[in-house]
């Protein structure tokens, strides 16, 4: 299973992407660590606004709704991202239909089994 993402600009530029391939899980938690991926890869970029976009609306119901004493199957996956989100900047993640993510899913296709490491992607592949 493979996890993958892009950042672009306010005009839809790209600035960076990432893949990586996961070992084990559930879809769920791609979803989450491609999130998470994400965020990290945006706050790195020193980037200050953002609009998160997922194809997962679990994704954005559990980041909604997690408390901390929560039962969530992943949940030490939301919990960073809760407290990723506590940093300086604006981040606003949203759902999105899978046809205006599919850059994101063919980077998830892109991670390579044989490599534990997040890849980046500074242009296009």
């Amino acid at each position: 299973m493979g996890i993958g993402g892009v950042l672009r600009d306010h005009e839809g530029r790209w600035i960076d992407g990432f893949s990586a391939c996961i070992a084990d899980g559930d879809p769920l938690r791609a979803e989450l660590l491609a999130t998470k991926e994400g965020l990290i890869l945006a706050w790195s970029k020193g980037i200050t606004y953002l609009i998160c976009e997922t194809d997962s609306l679990e994704v954005v119901q559990s980041l909604d709704n997690y408390m901390e004493s929560s039962m969530h199957p992943h949940k030490d996956i939301p919990s960073f991202i809760k407290k990723l989100l506590q940093k300086e900047w604006q981040v606003s993640i949203i759902h999105v239909f899978r046809e205006a993510n599919l850059v994101a899913d063919k980077l998830s296709r892109l991670g390579d089994p044989s490599f534990s490491q997040v890849s980046f992607w500074q242009c296009p592949p």
